[in-house]
């Protein structure tokens, strides 16, 4: 007999019973290879698609909002790749002080890009919830990935 996995959802804090089938889906997102897709489904309370992720090697299991992934995904990717190439100019002491003043400024722009975009998402968040600002703090806290 296999027992329901229960979480809240990120979105309206709803106690949900989830029941994995062994079937795995395919995860896209970069970031977070590490996780096996278990579980793809909306919530009956609020709508919002959620997935079930449950890590390779811990077995940790992470219930998350598909749509703050995909905005928060690529910008995680590019702001990972700068950083390589920022502490791979400055290792190798290269007079290329334009460059790396290029990719600093490249750095700050994803950030700013990444910060509307949690505003905007924690703003969608009280909405759906329709009370204070409790299950957008959770909604950060649940991301910790990143």
């Amino acid at each position: 007999m296999i027992f329901p996995i229960i979480k809240r959802c990120p979105c309206c804090s709803k106690v949900l019973f989830i029941k994995t089938n062994g079937i795995t889906y395919e995860n896209n997102f970069r970031n977070i290879q590490d996780y096996t897709v278990k579980k793809r489904f909306n919530c009956d309370n609020c709508g919002q698609n959620i997935a079930l992720f449950i890590h390779n090697k811990t077995g940790v299991q992470k219930l998350l909002w598909m749509e703050y992934l995909e905005n928060m995904d690529p910008l995680f990717f590019e702001l990972k790749n700068l950083d390589i190439r920022k502490k791979d100019l400055l290792s190798r002491n290269a007079n290329g002080g334009s460059a790396i003043k290029n990719i600093s400024k490249e750095i700050e722009r994803i950030k700013t890009q990444i910060s509307e975009k949690q505003s905007k998402l924690r703003i969608k968040v009280r909405l759906i919830a329709g009370h204070g600002s409790e299950n957008s703090d959770h909604l950060s806290n649940n991301h910790k990935f990143f």
